[in-house]
């Protein structure tokens, strides 16, 4: 495939049929080619009414030379009456037949790819136009990106992606959270379907849930590994001490999946504010003016250490040990065997929480 800029080809030929009369060094040889591969993995999903293209930036020539000469991308879409057929076995045109019906919609220059990049995966938006009186839903849309080279040379169209757009609810509302100690849970209103019987509908709607640690990064996948039937979701991978965002949307049972815009971002802040478990079997044991104490560590996985406190007859209560006792025992030197003592445990976490206290008598 050739997209010609003949001006600056004649000024190329120029050069070298000048310099070629000035002496033979060697047999002439025929020009590298070093052209980019075509797009394989080009895919198309609908999110709202935009259409949102991926692909991958190819890493090599045709002639497997690593692609390092990439001038631009270019991007064309096909409108066509929508189909009964299911849009992703749709046959795919030939180039000839493709580019008598294609606009060119993007051209995007090498020095701009990074915009429209997340790591090395090209994401697309786009929002086809349709007729006046018309809608998106009554048309289908069919894609093929090409990487043309400096000599303005492309491999060919690649795979091509067709998309059919169909009526789809709008965004969830009412996004809460709970936090406790093992997850975040989610819940939302359920969605109604659509009235709008003049387009294809999705006979089902499911929901993805979507989670960022930025809130002005749009995540590509959502976190649930299939489309949730109930309007709630258990997030159990996530890490106290960071702040999460949170968005839902409808996902219709089609093929590629119809998404619905997202809702509202929800900020969640995962603060440890839980008190770990108590450490058990709390035992003291009186020997030679010195009380020794022995425990079983609290099952709670982030505890920082105990405090263990003695309260005497007349009431008065005492920390024993201003840091944090690391280890399962204890040893009060200072009693004095006339009096008569309680002991109290807890144990701290890294947060600072602390459990319940727990008493021994000796």
């Amino acid at each position: 495939m050739k997209f010609p800029k003949l001006p600056a080809l004649c000024c190329a030929l120029c050069i070298f049929l000048a310099s070629w009369g000035c002496a033979r060094i060697a047999d002439p040889k025929p020009p590298e080619h070093r052209i980019p591969e075509t797009v394989r993995d080009l895919e198309a999903r609908q999110i709202g009414e935009e259409v949102i293209l991926t692909f991958s930036l190819p890493g090599r020539n045709t002639d497997g030379s690593p692609a390092q000469t990439i001038r631009s991308l270019e991007i064309f879409r096909i409108t066509e009456r929508a189909h009964t057929e299911t849009p992703a076995v749709s046959t795919e045109l030939s180039e000839e037949s493709f580019f008598d019906g294609a606009a060119h919609i993007f051209s995007i220059p090498v020095s701009s790819f990074q915009e429209y990049m997340r790591g090395k995966v090209f994401v697309i938006r786009d929002t086809p136009r349709t007729m006046p009186g018309e809608n998106v839903y009554s048309r289908r849309f069919r894609y093929a990106a090409v990487f043309v080279n400096e000599k303005n040379q492309a491999a060919g169209l690649g795979r091509q992606a067709v998309i059919q757009p169909m009526v789809l609810p709008s965004a969830p509302e009412g996004l809460a959270a709970v936090l406790s100690e093992s997850e975040i849970r989610l819940t939302w209103t359920p969605s109604l379907e659509s009235a709008d019987a003049e387009a294809a509908q999705p006979t089902h709607i499911a929901y993805n849930i979507y989670r960022s640690e930025n809130p002005n990064e749009s995540p590509l996948a959502p976190v649930n590994d299939v489309p949730l039937v109930a309007a709630e979701y258990a997030d159990g991978d996530f890490k106290f001490d960071k702040n999460y965002y949170y968005a839902v949307s409808v996902v219709a049972a089609s093929n590629p999946l119809a998404e619905s815009g997202r809702s509202e971002i929800l900020k969640v802040e995962a603060r440890n504010i839980f008190p770990p478990s108590p450490p058990g079997n709390f035992t003291a044991i009186a020997e030679n003016g010195r009380v020794a104490l022995f425990w079983t560590q609290s099952a709670s996985v982030d505890v920082a250490g105990y405090r263990i406190f003695r309260k005497d007859r007349a009431g008065s209560r005492q920390l024993l040990r201003e840091e944090l006792i690391t280890g399962i025992s204890f040893r009060d030197e200072n009693v004095d065997s006339r009096n008569e003592y309680i002991y109290e445990i807890q144990a701290v976490d890294r947060n600072g929480n602390a459990s319940e206290i727990v008493e021994c008598a000796n």
